[in-house]
């Protein structure tokens, strides 16, 4: 267990590094790229710099070797199929096991006919391949065929980006068992998942179904001798009258969530003060504690900002949450918390009443946006 954790951590700094090199290369694409050229040719031109850039190195980091055709495990390029010619065909140990089509660099992989012209090879290779994959160098879209028909599925069954991804280990575990060891199982497991997800946001948390609210929640509540609704019998009333309250639970609870989450990060990057400290702060209540810490939360979303920066100053009857130490010239915002049942909010000098401090979060881009002009 111990090394493949190394092993996946070796592979995510790998994969960082292209994505940082994505960058510079989407910059030399905008000043080399010649001018006057058709749209085929443009294509053309993306697709070549896009695979030789950023989709062989990333083939390589899985253990094809790209500049051998012997190889067992090798990446061929422009790899004959009838009278096409497959972008990118991956062999392991010596048998044509994934076929890749790569599109220009960051092209919108959604277009339908490069999901055709991808079957189209896949489903002309005898014995068929394991996988198709449909790349822009960014992202990397999964296909595989799990019955007899050797047909590509049109439903993709992984999804990989090397800019959002890289430290995700499940995701890079899941990577790693389906391009290295071209693992099938983890691949139907990976689908289940995106199906099941997918159907549950969309049907259930998004916009609760009839037959959820109905089945899944009212008949299942009273089984366990929970009413929750009102008479004998289940009616299209009591579903109709419980679908927006579950809705509203669903958003609560992620939203909860989240917020414990961010709460506990910055806790985690900000130890308890020393009892010296803390007598020094005898006035900063816990809930301007609480509001300091979701501040900082929220300020956690800027790239590349230190939230150590941001510091409560606090005053006789009011808080102020500044930068940099520096109340006069970076004052953040101003929390008048001495009365719990009354709490407020000054964002540029504009009050705004609290409910809880949580509230502070329908504040977020009003504060990101005073921060980024301090810095």
């Amino acid at each position: 267990m111990v090394q493949k954790q190394e092993l996946l951590s070796t592979i995510s700094k790998k994969i960082e590094k292209i994505a940082v090199e994505s960058k510079a290369f989407e910059k030399s694409l905008e000043q080399n790229s010649p001018k006057g050229r058709n749209f085929k040719e443009d294509e053309e031109y993306l697709e070549a710099n896009t695979e030789n850039v950023l989709l062989k190195p990333f083939v390589e980091i899985f253990g094809y070797n790209t500049q051998s055709l012997t190889d067992p495990n090798r990446a061929v390029a422009q790899h004959k199929v009838n009278s096409r010619r497959v972008d990118l065909a991956l062999f392991k140990n010596g048998q044509l096991s994934i076929v890749i089509e790569c599109k220009g660099f960051n092209f919108n992989l959604n277009n339908k006919n490069y999901i055709n012209q991808l079957s189209e090879y896949f489903n002309n290779i005898k014995p068929s391949p394991k996988f198709g994959i449909l790349t822009n160098g960014l992202q990397y879209k999964f296909y595989a065929s799990f019955d007899d028909s050797n047909r590509l599925d049109d439903n993709i069954c992984f999804e990989f980006d090397i800019r959002t991804d890289s430290n995700n280990m499940e995701k890079l575990d899941r990577l790693y068992n389906i391009l290295h060891e071209v693992d099938e199982e983890t691949a139907k497991q990976a689908k289940t998942y995106s199906r099941t997800r997918e159907f549950i946001e969309e049907d259930i948390l998004n916009n609760p179904t009839d037959l959820f609210i109905r089945k899944g929640i009212l008949e299942t509540a009273k089984e366990s001798s929970i009413n929750l609704h009102e008479g004998k019998i289940i009616t299209a009333k009591d579903t109709e009258n419980l679908k927006p309250i579950v809705k509203k639970i669903f958003e609560d609870i992620i939203k909860e969530r989240v917020q414990q989450g961010l709460i506990q990060a910055v806790n985690s990057n900000n130890p308890q003060p020393t009892e010296q400290e803390a007598r020094n702060k005898i006035e900063f209540t816990e809930l301007e504690h609480q509001a300091l810490l979701i501040i900082k939360a929220i300020a956690s979303e800027l790239e590349d900002f230190d939230i150590n920066r941001i510091s409560p100053d606090d005053c006789q009857g009011h808080c102020n949450i500044i930068l940099d130490g520096q109340a006069r010239n970076k004052k953040i915002c101003v929390l008048q918390f001495n009365n719990p049942n009354k709490l407020s909010i000054s964002i540029s000098n504009t009050p705004q009443a609290l409910n809880s401090p949580s509230d502070i979060y329908k504040h977020k881009e009003e504060i990101k946006e005073l921060i980024r002009s301090f810095i």
